[in-house]
């Protein structure tokens, strides 16, 4: 079920489906950017498994988005690396140890780039919160299924470890910090939007 953060976006629940992603996830990030409209069709995955199940972004590579996919698993990203081509970058990376940022700049990222995912199972809040340079116009970020745990403890290299994920709230705040609102929750990711592009999104 959607969780709507605010009334005047309301018209976002309608739009809930899935093609590849879980929780009708797919189908809000294209309403939402039917409304802002994208600039630079660039996106990136963090966690993007085998770049198929629950993808986030197989939408956009499907139609031509320049995409960067990063995983840590080495056993997901023999299946990630069937995705690469020109318009689409697989890099095996562990971004608790090595910043986004940094990996962004490597690739030639644009700075204001339409949409990102980042989704590990643990460390996402301080993912999130170390990505400086780059500010993406929609983020998705996941957070704690059930419980609305503080956020964890820093943690380095913890590729396929478990660890305790922020819960919902937390995840807000640190958006709140970063200049983005938060648009609705599914079960188990947040959505964001930069606040200098709210208003696109208000009935």
């Amino acid at each position: 079920m959607v969780e709507i953060s605010d009334k005047r976006m309301a018209w976002l629940a309608k739009h809930e489906r899935n093609v590849y992603s879980q929780f009708g996830e797919d189908g809000i990030i294209e309403a939402i950017l039917g409304r802002i409209k994208p600039r630079t069709e660039w996106c990136f995955e963090v966690g993007a498994s085998d770049g198929v199940f629950y993808s986030n972004t197989m939408q956009w590579r499907e139609r031509g988005w320049q995409s960067l996919l990063m995983d840590c698993d080495t056993s997901k990203f023999v299946g990630l690396c069937k995705h690469r081509s020109e318009r689409v970058t697989c890099l095996l990376v562990d971004v608790t140890v090595t910043k986004i940022d940094a990996v962004l700049g490597e690739v030639g990222a644009p700075r204001d780039l339409d949409f990102c995912v980042i989704d590990i199972d643990g460390q996402d809040y301080h993912v999130w919160d170390d990505l400086v340079l780059f500010v993406p116009r929609v983020v998705m970020v996941e957070h704690a299924h059930r419980v609305d745990y503080p956020p964890p403890p820093r943690m380095a290299d913890v590729c396929g470890k478990e660890t305790v994920q922020a819960g919902r709230t937390a995840i807000a705040e640190l958006g709140k910090r970063k200049g983005y609102e938060l648009v609705c929750r599914t079960d188990v990711n947040s959505i964001f939007i930069l606040e200098s592009e709210l208003s696109c999104l208000l009935d």
